[in-house]
């Protein structure tokens, strides 16, 4: 399968889900009210989040599995594979515990919510906390899936994902009433359905996977390009999903949903260049050694292609943002957000030709280089993001995003010419 199949694959997995959020959100911002919305979307990015717990391992998989496919080595690979996700179920037992010992913290003051719904909070993050073994197992197990190009299986599985993800809250709103608690406990069954069927899909790709024990040293290359993986995943996370908490630890829970709908809406638009770059990340790890001048006549498509259809989109979302948002949820929420959603779009643009530098980078040399940019850039945006957010508020942190993606993509951006200039 060819890698535009292999992107529109990638597409269709993070773009048909959307469908189902588009009904169902309006739906949940009803029955739930604004507040418990609010947690709701911080609830959704949690379990997003900790799937950082897989210590990078998810993607360290595809890039050694990719690498040494090769070779042809079905043993040596099945002991990575195996290997791989061992440590990943131990990664999100990790995970999992550390959020259990936020769970009291985060719904009795940080998240500054009323205490009408305080303890469903509570309930809520801590059957988050039960589902993140489960979220992190499933991204060691997507990995291998995708090292061995398997996109259409790894697709159908999150088209499943993301539907269930909008699907199982307003079943459970409709079925139990409009409580937290509940709600969470259905996105814990739905990771556990997708893991589930990942499994099956890589039992069917690679049967021979659990035929072999890891030795040493694939685990110490497992461990040391997952280590960088970890640093980026546990602080590039923070950095997109940081403001979101920011500000409702600021203003309250109450006012989230105005800043997480317009971004939740126009980073979106990110479908397209995460598509590409997951499709490219295989490929790119396979063939730098072998024809860099090919894979870098690809680079240069894909960039072309992100620039070109990322402008048409961008400024299409942010004119179209406040006619369409009043028809979906309402004139009042449309006005309080749409010079939200208008500083975005630029930031989303931007972001999008740093993913597709960001994964030709860690292709070619590892993550060491994304992870130490990523540590420099949380140490500089936090104090910009208070310090924008205490004077503009709301669109206080939609600049402070903005500028960290800016910046963020053309270090990128500078990281890769270097090394094509190392290549040359």
């Amino acid at each position: 399968m060819s890698t535009k199949k292999h992107t529109l694959w990638n597409i269709a997995g993070s773009g048909l889900p959307l469908l189902m959020a588009a009904v169902t959100i309006p739906v949940l911002m009803k029955e739930l009210e604004l507040e418990s919305f609010g947690v709701l979307t911080l609830i959704w990015t949690l379990i997003g989040y900790f799937s950082l717990f897989d210590l990078g391992l998810g993607r360290s998989i595809t890039h050694h599995v990719s690498a040494k496919l090769a070779s042809n080595s079905a043993a040596e690979i099945a002991g990575i594979i195996k290997a791989g996700l061992t440590f990943a179920g131990l990664a999100g037992l990790l995970g999992g515990g550390i959020l259990l010992v936020l769970a009291n913290p985060l719904s009795n003051s940080w998240l500054h919510v009323s205490k009408a719904i305080e303890q469903q909070t509570y309930h809520a993050l801590v059957w988050s906390a039960i589902g993140i073994p489960f979220v992190v197992l499933s991204s060691g197990v997507r990995g291998v899936l995708e090292a061995y190009s398997q996109f259409d299986r790894v697709n159908i599985t999150r088209i499943l994902q993301g539907v269930t993800t909008f699907a199982f809250p307003v079943l459970s709103v409709f079925a139990f009433g409009p409580d937290l608690g509940t709600v969470a406990l259905w996105l814990v069954i739905s990771r556990v359905l997708t893991l589930v069927i990942y499994v099956y899909f890589l039992g069917k790709a690679i049967p021979q996977w659990s035929s072999t024990v890891g030795n040493t040293v694939q685990k110490s290359y497992l461990l040391r390009f997952g280590a960088w993986m970890t640093i980026s995943n546990t602080i590039s996370p923070l950095l997109i999903y940081l403001d979101r908490f920011v500000i409702s630890g600021m203003f309250g829970a109450a006012v989230v949903a105005y800043y997480t709908v317009p971004f939740e809406v126009l980073t979106k638009l990110l479908i397209l260049p995460g598509a590409l770059g997951s499709a490219l990340f295989p490929r790119l790890s396979r063939e730098y050694q072998a024809d860099y001048q090919e894979t870098h006549r690809l680079m240069m498509r894909a960039v072309i292609v992100t620039t070109s259809t990322m402008a048409v989109l961008c400024t299409l979302a942010a004119a179209a943002y406040f006619p369409l948002v009043s028809w979906w949820m309402s004139q009042d929420f449309a006005q309080a957000s749409w010079r939200i959603a208008s500083l975005l779009a630029f930031g989303v643009f931007v972001n999008s030709l740093g993913f597709v530098f960001y994964t030709a980078v860690q292709a070619k040399v590892g993550a060491r280089q994304t992870a130490l940019l990523h540590l420099t850039e949380l140490v500089f945006f936090v104090p910009v993001l208070y310090a924008l957010s205490s004077l503009l508020g709301l669109e206080g942190a939609a600049v402070a995003w903005t500028v960290r993606v800016s910046f963020d993509a053309l270090v990128m951006w500078w990281f890769y010419t270097k090394g094509v200039r190392h290549a040359v």
